[in-house]
């Protein structure tokens, strides 16, 4: 798909005995589970690093990645959403279950990346929120629950596809990833 709006990509973690699930949990640090509704969400194994997992296209340029997560109730923690990822290079923003928000740019695997705006929001652990990251043009946005926490003008990556990560011991749970072009 290549229209404007279109969706490049989607993964609800439903029917999975039908089909195989369109993440890449390469360490195989991420699992399925029923929520209290009764929804299929994917969540992490709280682990002493860093787990993450990856989506889309190298190819991806201008898009949009939207999905819910939540911060499990008493782990707190770090969620990352990568936008343009490429080898050693990428867009992220971080949210903490604090409320605190960044928007990085991560170049040739740089230690640490360059914060390029921040932002706060009120969070709750066990509670979901709706987030959405874009990079259209130059033009990065990061927004909660349908409002603009961070954004920044970078011209340093065009392409790339989509990773999210959490940080050590805590649990994140994410639903409805849908990425659309822009």
């Amino acid at each position: 798909a290549s229209d404007d709006g279109s969706t490049m990509f989607s993964e609800d973690f439903e029917n999975l005995d039908q089909r195989d699930i369109r993440v890449g949990d390469e360490n195989h640090k991420w699992y399925i589970k029923q929520d209290n509704d009764g929804n299929s969400v994917y969540c992490n194994n709280v682990t002493n690093g860093w787990t993450h997992f990856i989506f889309g296209s190298a190819n991806w340029s201008d898009y949009s990645i939207s999905y819910r997560m939540k911060f499990s109730a008493g782990k707190g923690g770090t969620a990352e959403t990568h936008i343009r990822k490429t080898h050693g290079s990428d867009y992220r923003a971080r949210i903490g279950s604090y409320g605190g928000v960044e928007i990085q740019f991560a170049g040739n695997a740089d230690i640490f990346p360059d914060n390029i705006a921040t932002g706060y929001v009120s969070t709750k652990t066990g509670e979901w929120l709706d987030i959405q990251l874009t990079a259209s043009g130059d033009n990065i946005k990061y927004l909660v629950d349908g409002e603009v926490v961070a954004s920044a003008i970078d011209d340093r990556l065009k392409k790339g596809s989509g990773l999210f990560a959490v940080s050590a011991n805590s649990e994140v749970c994410i639903d409805d990833i849908v990425v659309n072009k822009m």
